[in-house]
């Protein structure tokens, strides 16, 4: 067989393997502008208390063991797209699961994140109650949702699979 037959073997056999991912884990999509999400309306003294993690700053981050991002959307946002690794904390809901619990626990950085790109209410009272309750490095993402996606960065669909498994 001749190099250049390897090599479109490689490349078909590469593009199958995307394509069947892609079918499997869905394509994470940001939510439109028009979204009841995509606008905040954070006091302004809570935007400027806010411990910001700008998005570069948030990627570098990826694959430290002892950072772990949060997602505040609802479960079905999360769902349709979230960023890599990430855990799904609905801002609205009152308590922790514990594998959530024991996952922040483990975490030096926690990063807050939601739909909107201009400073997230949900996210902020996300990164207050987790400050509450003793998480001391609670940052909120900037741009939130909708840089990541806009930057490249590595996202996923699918639910958390960590979320309520039992560790």
């Amino acid at each position: 067989m001749s190099l250049v037959a390897q090599i479109l073997r490689i490349c078909t056999v590469s593009l199958a393997i995307g394509l069947a991912l892609l079918a499997i884990r869905g394509v994470p999509r940001a939510q439109s502008a028009s979204a009841s999400t995509a606008v905040c309306s954070a006091p302004p003294s809570v935007l400027a208390s806010a411990v910001w993690i700008e998005q570069d700053a948030g990627h570098a981050l990826m694959g430290d063991p002892g950072a772990v991002f949060v997602d505040c959307r609802s479960a079905l946002e999360f769902q349709s797209g979230h960023i890599a690794t990430a855990l799904s904390v609905p801002s609205d809901q009152p308590n922790l699961t514990t594998p959530v619990a024991r996952l922040l626990g483990a975490a030096r950085t926690i990063v807050a994140y939601c739909d909107a790109a201009s400073g997230c209410e949900s996210s902020h009272r996300l990164a207050a109650r987790l400050r509450e309750l003793g998480y001391p490095d609670v940052r909120i993402l900037r741009d939130g949702m909708p840089g990541w996606l806009s930057r490249g960065y590595p996202a996923e669909s699918g639910p958390c699979r960590v979320c309520e498994e039992r560790l």
